[in-house]
């Protein structure tokens, strides 16, 4: 299906921007006495920034649920691609952290 919505660098883009935009809703809603620098510094020192991504890679599914259904699998190829990165990012976090 051709639509504007239908391309791999906006899924990718939109993949990669949920995440982030659930951890800042994540620290909003705990952490705001604290700077995030701080936060991101204090959760890798316990080690728990991993999980901390992983639980925020979540909603990834729904966005790729919501491309599939839509008929835009390049979107959707896009978020696939954008979870895999983090899957990367998540596992070198826990090898040398």
């Amino acid at each position: 299906m051709n639509s504007r919505f239908n391309s791999l660098p906006l899924g990718l883009i939109m993949g990669l921007f949920l995440p982030t935009l659930c951890m800042l809703m994540f620290y909003y809603s705990s952490f705001t006495r604290v700077p995030v620098s701080f936060f991101l510094q204090y959760a890798a020192q316990i080690r728990i920034l991993p999980k901390i991504i992983g639980v925020c890679t979540v909603p990834n599914l729904g966005l790729f649920y919501l491309f599939t259904w839509r008929n835009h699998l390049l979107a959707a190829r896009g978020v696939l691609m954008a979870s895999f990165i983090i899957a990367f990012v998540i596992l070198g976090l826990i090898l040398f952290l």
